[in-house]
């Protein structure tokens, strides 16, 4: 239950990061659209920053519990019928986003032993998923602009006040748990390197292109409209089904195993889009079902390593120590510095140069 309320509240950026998409046709200009869009990750960055300030005495329920106060404050005021209003609100879900976000594996840490922690985050990349799916379906209900404002302000605050009314005020098994419950063997030598490489994969694997932008990626395949948006909604579906299966059968496979696995996959098929982007002698229908195959995989493969990642992160570190709540700040903050250039430039670099060029860097740098 703890998981699923950490869940609400940290995976909320995925829901607003992509609701936006939806606000394209809603009578926004560009230029208000492009404000608003970036007011939710200032407050992302500008929440993790002040986390990596405030390290020196790190306290993970309280910041959570702030976390939650932010979404519900950020939700009334977005849902206020100005402009200015919903910007600010963004900009504070998007504060209470960024602390949920890395405080809800620091907590999860402290209270699961470590045989169990990677069934249990992946509970997390549940949510992640399903909030991909809402944001997704949101184009088959044709709502207006005020109604998907509305919507999203609601979200941010029931997600929050959930939190708020059901976790409990203090870690019930701290007592009971060491202070550092993790093999000592896995402890990387240079863990904050570690941590900076896992979030880059995240990027360069193309997390936030395809949370972002898989419909219209599905189309530049040449996929109808109808195919694209039907196959937006199927990958988080089955995202849904493979972290399910994997949460309810823990120590199935290793955190290594979870890691490079999910990763090696995911750079193989990364070359392949660029080889069939590129291959002369396959006709244009068999070439667009095969690109949307290979990245229907993808988008499966990559939500496995993701959250086992933030598991491993965690544990690189004493829990509740400065060091951890500093480098877990750190390497959400290089991640998102990243995922902003890669959103920015994506789509350009499709319809000015291929699908061939602009695969091609993800994968050597995968």
């Amino acid at each position: 239950r703890l998981g699923f309320l950490l869940s609400l509240v940290s995976s909320l950026q995925m829901f607003q990061q992509s609701l936006l998409a939806s606000l394209t046709d809603a009578g926004v200009s560009q230029t208000q659209l492009a404000f608003a869009s970036a007011t939710f990750p200032l407050g992302k960055v500008a929440s993790t920053f002040w986390l990596l300030i405030g390290s020196s005495s790190p306290d993970v329920v309280f910041s959570l519990q702030a976390a939650a106060r932010l979404l519900m404050i950020g939700g009334l005021v977005a849902g206020l019928p100005v402009l200015p209003a919903l910007s600010i609100g963004r900009l504070l879900m998007g504060a209470g986003t960024g602390i949920g976000f890395v405080c809800a594996p620091l907590y999860l840490t402290q209270l699961i032993p470590y045989s169990s922690r990677p069934s249990h985050f992946f509970v997390l990349g549940v949510a992640f998923a399903g909030s991909t799916l809402m944001a997704n379906a949101l184009a088959l209900a044709h709502l207006t602009e005020r109604s998907l404002t509305l919507f999203s302000s609601g979200f941010a605050f029931v997600g929050g006040l959930l939190y708020l009314l059901l976790a409990p005020s203090r870690p019930p098994l701290a007592t009971a748990l060491p202070v550092q419950p993790t093999d000592p063997t896995r402890i990387s030598d240079r863990p904050v390197a570690l941590a900076n490489s896992l979030m880059l994969l995240n990027v360069t694997c193309g997390v936030p292109v395809l949370l972002g932008f898989a419909p219209i990626i599905f189309e530049e395949f040449g996929l109808s409209p109808h195919a694209s948006f039907k196959l937006s909604l199927l990958f988080p579906t089955a995202q849904v089904f493979l972290l399910s299966v994997l949460h309810f059968r823990p120590g199935l496979l290793s955190r290594k195993s979870l890691i490079l696995g999910g990763y090696g996959v995911a750079v193989f098929v990364l070359f392949a889009i660029t080889t069939t982007a590129k291959y002369p002698f396959l006709p244009d229908n068999q070439k667009s079902v095969a690109l949307a195959c290979w990245l229907f995989v993808l988008t499966l493969v990559t939500s496995v390593p993701c959250n086992t990642a933030l598991c491993v992160i965690a544990e690189q570190f004493p829990s509740g120590t400065e060091e951890q709540m500093s480098v877990t700040s750190l390497s959400r903050t290089v991640m998102w510095l990243f995922s902003a250039i890669s959103t920015s430039t994506f789509l350009p670099m499709v319809r000015c140069y291929g699908l061939t060029v602009t695969f091609l860097p993800y994968a050597v740098s995968s």
